[in-house]
């Protein structure tokens, strides 16, 4: 009897967490654009680059990918199987390796890798203090909810009077905290649990940023971003040699945005039949909504001039700043927002304590 042929398995890869080696991610992206620029080969590079590592991670994951180059794989393969590199810079390494221009997409990844990681945390330093102040607020809340409300509970008890009703519903919810204090616990960690799950998984984080293109400031922002990458891949891979409508394909998939990922592909399709970029926006619906006409006027000028390249890379510099300015003002927006919130919990848990001493002394005159 013949025995079954064993399927063979998988290579198990190396598992990259992304906290604090964003340097030394864009160092390898970096040095090996760099390395390949000089003439030197993908696999005698990985090595070089790999010795300037000091994340073991890092360096093992960067020997899987010597492993797979010297077994045929494409360098794009092995960066997404390594997860080294987001999917839509993945495509820049593909579309490299394909036209012969790998050293200069990976400047461009390297860059744009550098400017997302620096918006991030520009966000993440504007919402430190109102995220501490709503802490602060919850935490408080809670201790009142627990410790201090069955004090008071059994104090306005013992008076036999008619309490007022933000009163009963604050001594309500200190009851119901206390009776339930461990599932109320497992419940907030559950959800916590799942928001995690929730944001981790690729799709659901694409679709929540494309809702957030229908908030008032935050759409604004999330523009003036796209807006910036659009002016920096276009104009850089144009800067490059490579042609319009690859440029066009190649900046459709370094977006994680539904929209402009849309707009993209269509503007490339119009652009290989020949079309100009301002024909080919001009049947575009809306198009207004995610380029604004004037940057729409300026990519207009600069094709009619052959200065297409220069005037889109002015374009990610303008935005640039406004992209600073956007971010400070983030946080100018949510600090008073935040206050707003604390003070009305800090009224309602006052109110809810002095009304009934002031019926108290009231009917004792």
């Amino acid at each position: 009897m013949a025995e079954k042929k064993k399927k063979p398995q998988e290579k198990k890869r190396t598992k990259l967490s992304s906290f604090g080696l964003g340097k030394e991610k864009d160092f390898v992206v970096e040095n090996l654009a760099m390395l390949l620029g000089a003439g030197i080969g993908i696999s005698s590079a990985i090595d070089i680059v790999q010795a300037g590592i000091k994340s073991k991670a890092l360096k093992n994951i960067l020997g899987e990918m010597k492993e797979d180059i010297d077994s045929g794989m494409p360098l794009w393969k092995s960066f997404q199987a390594s997860g080294l590199l987001p999917d839509n810079m993945v495509f820049l390494v593909k579309i490299g390796e394909a036209s012969g221009r790998l050293p200069e997409n990976l400047k461009i990844i390297a860059t744009q890798e550098q400017k997302d990681r620096s918006f991030k945390s520009k966000v993440t330093s504007a919402m430190i203090y109102p995220a501490i102040v709503l802490g602060l607020t919850v935490t408080i809340g809670f201790a009142v909810a627990v410790f201090v409300l069955p004090k008071l509970a059994s104090v306005f008890g013992n008076m036999n009077m008619e309490l007022p009703v933000i009163t009963k519903i604050l001594i309500d919810m200190g009851n119901f905290l206390n009776a339930n204090l461990m599932m109320v616990l497992l419940v907030a960690a559950i959800i916590v649990f799942v928001l995690i799950i929730f944001f981790s998984i690729p799709f659901t984080r694409r679709k929540l940023r494309d809702s957030l293109f229908y908030v008032p400031r935050i759409k604004d922002l999330l523009r003036q971003i796209e807006v910036a990458r659009f002016g920096f891949i276009f104009g850089t891979l144009l800067e490059a040699g490579l042609p319009i409508d690859e440029s066009l394909r190649s900046l459709e998939q370094s977006t994680d945005s539904a929209k402009y990922k849309k707009m993209y592909l269509a503007l490339s399709e119009y652009v290989s039949d020949g079309n100009s970029i301002e024909k080919s926006l001009g049947k575009i619906k809306k198009s207004d909504d995610l380029i604004p006409n004037q940057i729409q006027q300026m990519v207009f000028a600069g094709e009619r001039s052959g200065m297409l390249s220069e005037v889109l890379l002015k374009i990610d510099a303008i935005y640039e700043d406004k992209i600073d300015t956007s971010t400070k003002n983030l946080a100018t927006v949510l600090e008073p927002i935040m206050l707003v919130i604390v003070w009305f919990g800090v009224l309602f848990i006052a109110l809810a304590v002095i009304m009934p001493i002031y019926g108290l002394i009231g009917g004792l005159n």
